[in-house]
């Protein structure tokens, strides 16, 4: 023990954990550099995030507000831009 931790790395209980924890090492291996703003929200802003996880297809409140930051953002653009689906899609979109 070194000033009351132990030396020793944390051990996952089993081999799910050991998988969840490999799984996870590698998605964050594999993300762009994360920070901390500090953003503040509700308790009701939070219990939105945890109900729709799933649905969202993540696993974190960081993942759901990500997504839903892309998601707000590219409404945002496309109702700056109205004619971006039509450039898309064609000309009979939306009617």
């Amino acid at each position: 023990m070194y000033r009351g931790f132990s030396v020793t790395p944390n051990r996952p209980k089993n081999r799910y954990h050991a998988k969840n924890e490999r799984m996870d090492a590698m998605y964050r291996f594999h993300q762009e550099k994360r920070i901390k703003p500090g953003l503040a929200i509700t308790q009701r802003h939070i219990r939105l995030c945890d109900r729709h996880l799933r649905a969202a297809g993540v696993s974190s409140r960081n993942e759901f507000v990500e997504k839903a930051i892309e998601c707000y953002a590219g409404w945002l653009d496309v109702k700056q831009n109205p004619e971006f689906f039509r450039e898309l899609f064609g000309p009979d979109i939306g009617r």
